[in-house]
């Protein structure tokens, strides 16, 4: 009687599993090296870390009722903040970014008081389409922050 000897398939499967792992460890190490990053906030590690006082600033406005109302006037970008009560609320820092504005990645403006609750920003003559924005105005540890969409 002709007994077939039993073939040991381990060998071979650990050896199918060994070359997977290498060919998708290659491929994952392609992908890598070759794929840009997909943060887009360069400075993402310091807001991080300035999360949770940002978190308390802006709970801080919202406690103060503050509320804005943002106008484009022919080149300008004009803010009016105001209270609960409706009065304007003076004396703040603030600035605004816009962002993906043609080849810069973004432009940041700082806002000018023009008189009390009325902050504005001179925006360039070559600035032309839809533009993503981002808004901030601050006072005594409060902060009021918006996204906002600009069709110039």
């Amino acid at each position: 009687m002709n007994k077939s000897a039993k073939t040991n398939r381990w060998p071979c499967l650990i050896i199918t599993l060994g070359s997977l792992f290498l060919v998708f460890s290659f491929w994952s190490a392609y992908q890598a090296a070759t794929r840009s990053s997909a943060v887009t906030d360069r400075n993402y590690y310091s807001h991080g870390l300035k999360y949770n006082r940002s978190l308390v600033e802006q709970k801080a406005a919202e406690g103060m009722g503050w509320s804005l109302n943002a106008v484009i006037a022919g080149q300008r970008l004009e803010i009016r903040l105001s209270d609960r009560d409706g009065k304007p609320v003076a004396g703040c820092r603030g600035e605004t970014q816009l962002l993906n504005v043609s080849r810069l990645n973004s432009l940041r403006l700082n806002l000018e008081e023009a008189e009390p609750g009325l902050y504005v920003a001179r925006l360039g003559e070559n600035l032309l389409g839809e533009i993503s924005a981002r808004l901030e105005l601050s006072r005594d540890g409060a902060r009021i922050s918006r996204r906002l969409q600009l069709n110039l």
